[in-house]
């Protein structure tokens, strides 16, 4: 006979893992609503694309290469590099392009301001510089395609529009991982996607953003989460939602697409994973939507549930347990799966399968130890 704690707790994990369930497919729903946009004799933004980099001596030929090469008016967009306080060859690749490229400038940052984070502190010297409309961001590590600007820029065709991310996928040198990093970092894609086109706001990835210059002054900026080291993507946007009543949306199109290096070891990979899960208890003690300080719990209690779950299935053969996984499983399947095909990317169920079992451990895991633990910045 199975003692009453264990029925109450099967009933809890149920019961929430019900409301994750109901959750994901009405977000999901919101995918299924094709929005038909027809630029017709658009006008175009000026953007600056703003990058901040530090010792990236192996990748910003490659990104500097993508970036003149977008099917934007060359006058009509700049590349601001900022440059961290490198010590490696950066500056000395990056010269050429200066001379080459009109477009392209170069902040050189000897010291971050005291009290600021440091890649935030550069971000922001960027975007004071910047003579755009329109400010956008990716990382020296990525890759984005000749369409980018142009996709992103035409989203603030509507003046609503204050705030757009896209998908960015993490690739991986080894084709088998290769799989399971972009499906896990497009994972994390729909949520956020999902949920913003429901008017919930979650989270967003530096990889790949943008936002009105004008908004950004309007909401004096990084002011009050400057000091994170990290957060000028996920905090940010979370203070656009908070602060100011324009729109945050995703930009489903394809060639937004951004793809981004994933990390090379499993020290690189458990640093980034802390990196981005410590800021879990300051999401409660500045301001973010009340939405997200729902959704979050919602998500971590779910995936303790699975872990329940699991242990209940191995260590008691208690068929009933499984009924808490397969709903989670439901959940996530149809909300990546919808998601993949809006995006036009390919599902891989494999993938999904085996993320379907590690990932209640290690968000788990991250999401309880991960504020209580330093992480490297990179030096």
């Amino acid at each position: 006979m199975e003692r009453q704690g264990d029925v109450m707790i099967f009933i809890m994990s149920l019961i929430i893992c019900l409301l994750y369930l109901s959750f994901f497919l009405w977000i999901s729903g919101s995918l299924f609503i094709d929005s038909d946009e027809q630029q017709v004799d658009r006008e175009y933004l000026f953007v600056s694309i703003i990058v901040a980099i530090r010792n990236e001596e192996a990748n910003i030929i490659d990104l500097l290469d993508c970036l003149v090469s977008q099917n934007y008016p060359t006058e009509l967009y700049e590349i601001i590099i900022v440059n961290d306080r490198s010590t490696d060859n950066s500056t000395e690749i990056i010269k050429p392009y200066l001379s080459r490229f009109p477009n392209i400038s170069l902040i050189t940052i000897h010291q971050t301001e005291l009290g600021w984070g440091s890649k935030k502190w550069a971000l922001n010297s960027g975007i004071n510089q910047a003579i755009g409309t329109v400010i956008i961001q990716t990382d020296a590590d990525c890759r984005p395609p000749s369409t980018w600007v142009k996709s992103m820029a035409s989203k603030f065709d509507d003046d609503g529009v204050s705030f757009v991310f896209g998908p960015s996928p993490l690739h991986s040198s080894i084709p088998l991982l290769s799989h399971f990093f972009e499906f896990e970092s497009l994972s994390q894609d729909s949520i956020s996607a999902a949920s913003s086109s429901r008017g919930l706001v979650m989270s967003c990835t530096g990889r790949n953003m943008g936002f009105r210059k004008s908004t950004f002054v309007k909401i004096n900026g990084y002011d009050g989460i400057e000091h994170f080291v990290s957060g000028d993507d996920d905090l940010l946007i979370q203070k656009f939602a908070s602060k100011s009543n324009a729109g945050i949306i995703f930009n489903y199109d394809s060639d937004a697409l951004v793809k981004s290096s994933a990390p090379a070891t499993l020290n690189e990979f458990l640093n980034q994973r802390i990196r981005f899960a410590s800021k879990g208890i300051d999401y409660y003690l500045i301001d973010t939507t009340l939405a997200f300080k729902l959704i979050l719990p919602l998500i971590l209690l779910t995936n303790i549930g699975v872990l329940f779950s699991f242990y209940n299935i191995v260590a008691f053969s208690s068929a009933k347990w499984s009924i808490i996984f397969y709903c989670k499983l439901l959940a996530d399947m149809v909300l990546t799966y919808t998601f993949f095909k809006k995006i036009s990317y390919s599902w891989n169920i494999l993938a999904f399968l085996f993320l379907s079992f590690i990932h209640p451990l290690y968000i788990t895991l991250f999401a309880i130890s991960a504020p209580f633990i330093e992480y490297k910045w990179k030096q």
